[in-house]
């Protein structure tokens, strides 16, 4: 559906729109403790909205390079501090991450976030078949 419905030159305007409920939000939280941080940052991904994220990154449109940072210290983010092992295991959060660095490898090392999101992996937040795949496609 989203690739037919939402024109590519959108996809940007999309996926900023998405951080805004991630990232952003996350932000204005960090005076608060631990647990409402983890709370807050993974309340927003759920086997719902990971596969829709994921159709807009696979339509491999053009992403500035702030809202590449920007998901990058999502995902990244997401997976840390994932206080119930939900978004850890879940495939489609995995699949979001793997399009994401297949699709904008060469984006995400210009911005320099490739080694924040292999220590993720390798550090073994993603408990999913899906961590070796992602892993290959960073390097």
């Amino acid at each position: 559906m989203i690739k037919t419905s939402l024109p590519a030159s959108y996809i940007p305007s999309f996926v900023k729109g998405i951080l805004t409920q991630c990232v952003w939000p996350r932000q204005q939280s960090m005076q608060n403790d631990e647990q409402s941080r983890g709370t807050h940052v993974n309340s927003f991904w759920t086997d719902l909205t990971s596969p829709i994220v994921t159709a807009a990154i696979n339509r491999k449109s053009h992403l500035p390079p702030d809202i590449v940072s920007s998901l990058s210290d999502c995902l990244s983010d997401c997976l840390t501090q994932d206080t119930t092992g939900i978004i850890s295991k879940s495939i489609k959060f995995a699949s979001l991450f793997h399009s994401f660095v297949v699709k904008y490898s060469v984006d995400i090392k210009k911005v320099q976030k490739v080694q924040l999101l292999m220590d993720v992996i390798s550090d073994g937040y993603l408990k999913t078949f899906m961590s070796k795949s992602i892993l290959a496609a960073l390097k």
